[in-house]
């Protein structure tokens, strides 16, 4: 019953294939290669195990490729012979460098750069673009050549002329331009000077003054008969005819100023002088009428007006007098309390206007007070600190500045006496130390317990003498050596462990003035824990925000290298082994953490600690300089782990704008507020989306693989 229906079917496909292939050959004979390679793929979705239409299918997808090369040839054919033909055609404007960069694009697009016709044509079209470049810069069309050249560049860089050219054109572009701002500036130049004079002629001399100041301004100081005569003789007469209206109104005072103003203009003019003579006397008058009656008026500038009315009429200032004085005693009063010593100047000068003036001879100059030491209360604080050292510098500081100060006379003496005492309990701890060091020395020969008694017993009384002496001053290099000299004679005796040297002092102290540098080398800082043996590297952070005063934080995470010192030097813990230095240590407790930050500021002599939240986020933004992100936190591509296998070095990455790196991610950082633990920042662990300065953890305080810390030390002062 199947094989019936099985033969039609085969039979319609075949048709259905035939009717297709006649279709497809006729669409590709017309030159429709997608419409044919189209049609066959459809049919055989119908009929797919037609033989013949996947060989037809195959055949059109060749042809097609064929055709199309064929066509993509004959495009770039026409191009170059259009090229040629635009080679021969002289007009290069617009409409012709278009074509041209139309048909290079079809050459470039569908032909071979690198055929030698390229590099030829396009510097035929060069040097015909910088001829025309050339000829346009001649007739000052620059904009146009400027276009020319850039087309130029564009076919052939390197084109003869083209560099040549290029400079001549911007030398001719900055002459055109240099004339234009010369010719806008002469234009200005006329306008002001008819600004000037409407100005003048209407009497309106503020706007006149200023519209000369300008003018001026734009001469430049070239010289200009206009600006040194002709202008200040017509500002000069409209403020001569101003003071004259103004004495008529009986307003000598301004007249006075406008007088003032002509003289000032032309010292040479005899009218404008002659004009302040006659209005100086009413019009000082007028102005001191108003100028006494401001509690504040300046002394000396009343003075001035009165000394000037003494000169030129006598007969007036004898009249005033009287009234001009109760006012300038009373304004002098009230300066020696605000002015202090500062007053005694103007005193002087208004007994000197006034002489014989018994209600200013009885005013008294202000008494110079001995001079109080900007450096006083820092030397006595650094003495009850038993800071002599400290004490001694800002001594020899306040000397060279103040001079023979009281103040710093009598702590010099302060200091000396402690000095001397100082010395005294070192002669007594020297001869104790001799003694017992010998001791140590002879118990060490007979092994005696009655000469280690001994030895140990004069040792302890040289401690206390050291204590006593420490007690005085304790920055004192030198008591510090004997210190140690001690603690190893004790350790002899204990049978222990020599104490560790003292660290030197510090090359790269942390100090306010490093404040926000800490991206640049010289803007790092760090302490010694030991002779040759660093401790962590630290910025300082600028105050800002909550922060009145500026802090150091360590650069980077604390690293394995730092933790191993501190087992090693300090004798607390066991150095982490087969670990890189320069990772961040991880796998260690808070409470071990806390310890090292302890033994660090024994050590240095600073106060270091762990940060907290609030200080950890204002150091991580920076004030919002953040480099691009590049955490070391978790990246998985398809099932595979890019980042965040672990830990890396501290210094990788980028650091922010105040210097510390690998904030976020790599270790998570350990923050204390008070008894809440958290840690800040995220780790290798962490997803990369995650990863960001605002992620916080609560944290138990255990060692885990993820968390570390860094430091931070408050700066003294």
């Amino acid at each position: 019953a199947g094989a019936p229906g099985d033969a039609r079917t085969a039979a319609a496909e075949d048709k259905l294939a035939r009717a297709v292939l006649a279709n497809a050959d006729k669409l590709f004979a017309a030159g429709q290669w997608d419409e044919a390679v189209a049609l066959a793929n459809q049919a055989l979705v119908y009929v797919p195990r037609s033989a013949d239409l996947l060989t037809k299918l195959d055949q059109l997808e060749a042809g097609r490729k064929q055709a199309m090369q064929e066509a993509e040839q004959k495009q770039v054919a026409d191009a170059k012979a259009a090229i040629d033909k635009l080679l021969a055609d002289e007009s290069l404007d617009r409409a012709w460098r278009a074509s041209v960069r139309q048909k290079m694009g079809d050459v470039l697009a569908f032909g071979d750069p690198a055929d030698p016709w390229v590099k030829d044509a396009g510097t035929k079209l060069a040097e015909k673009l910088v001829a025309r470049a050339g000829e346009m810069r001649e007739q000052e069309r620059l904009a146009e050549g400027a276009n020319l050249l850039a087309d130029a560049e564009r076919y052939a860089p390197d084109a003869p002329g083209l560099a040549a050219e290029r400079s001549a054109l911007k030398e001719a572009t900055d002459a055109f331009e240099r004339e234009q701002e010369e010719q806008a500036r002469l234009a200005r130049i006329d306008g002001l000077k008819q600004t000037f004079e409407s100005q003048a002629r209407a009497g309106d001399v503020a706007n006149a003054a200023k519209a000369l100041d300008n003018l001026k301004k734009e001469m430049g100081g070239t010289p200009d008969a206009y600006v040194t005569d002709e202008a200040p003789k017509l500002l000069s007469s409209a403020y001569l005819k101003l003071a004259t209206q103004q004495a008529g109104r009986k307003d000598f005072a301004a007249a006075l100023r406008f007088a003032k103003a002509c003289a000032e203009l032309q010292p040479q003019r005899q009218d404008c002088k002659l004009a302040v003579r006659d209005y100086t006397v009413d019009g000082n008058k007028q102005e001191l009428a108003k100028l006494l009656k401001r509690p504040d008026f300046d002394v000396a500038e009343a003075l001035a007006k009165v000394s000037e009315v003494q000169i030129l009429d006598p007969g007036e200032f004898s009249k005033s007098e009287g009234e001009w004085v109760q006012d300038i005693a009373a304004r002098l009063e009230a300066l020696k309390q605000s002015a202090g010593t500062g007053a005694n100047d103007v005193i002087k000068q208004a007994k000197d206007v006034f002489p014989g003036n018994q209600v200013l001879a009885a005013i008294e100059p202000v008494k110079l007070a001995a001079p109080t030491s900007k450096y006083a209360g820092e030397i006595r604080k650094a003495m009850d600190k038993a800071l002599l050292s400290s004490a001694k510098d800002l001594i020899l500081k306040a000397s060279k500045e103040e001079g023979e100060n009281p103040e710093i006379v009598t702590l010099k003496g302060a200091y000396n006496a402690k000095v001397k005492q100082v010395k005294d309990i070192v002669g007594r701890f020297d001869a104790k130390f001799a003694e017992g060091k010998a001791g140590v020395a002879q118990w060490q020969s007979d092994r005696n317990d009655a000469s280690k008694d001994k030895a140990s017993g004069v040792l302890v009384a040289a401690r206390g003498e050291l204590d006593s002496a420490f007690a005085i001053w304790s920055d004192n290099a030198a008591l510090k050596q004997r210190k140690l000299a001690l603690d190893q004679e004790l350790a002899r005796l204990a049978g222990g462990p020599a104490p560790l040297e003292p660290p030197p002092p510090p090359t790269n102290p942390c100090e306010p003035k490093l404040a926000g540098h800490g991206k640049r080398k010289a803007g790092t800082c760090f302490y010694f824990v030991a002779p040759r043996e660093p401790g962590p590297y630290l910025v300082v952070v600028p105050a800002g925000d909550a922060f009145s005063k500026p802090f150091a934080v360590g650069k980077f995470e604390v690293t394995v290298a730092d933790f191993n010192r501190y087992c090693k030097l300090g004798g607390k813990c066991t150095p982490i082994a087969g670990q890189e230095g320069v990772l961040p240590v991880t796998g260690i407790s808070l409470a071990q953490a806390q310890e090292y930050v302890k033994w660090l500021s024994e050590r240095t002599g600073q106060s270091f600690r762990l940060p907290t939240s609030q200080e950890w986020t204002y150091a991580a933004q920076a004030a919002g300089d953040q480099p691009k992100k590049d955490y070391n936190c978790r990246v998985e591509q398809a099932g595979q782990l890019l980042k965040g296998q672990g830990t890396m070095g501290v210094n990788t990455g980028k650091a922010n704008g105040w210097g510390l790196y690998n904030y976020v991610g790599n270790a998570q950082e350990w923050v204390l507020d008070g008894s809440a633990i958290e840690a800040r920042g995220g780790a290798f662990e962490d997803a990369f989306s995650k990863c960001d300065i605002s992620l916080e953890k609560a944290h138990d305080g255990n060692a885990d693989r993820a968390t570390g810390f860094r430091v931070v030390m408050d700066l003294g002062g």
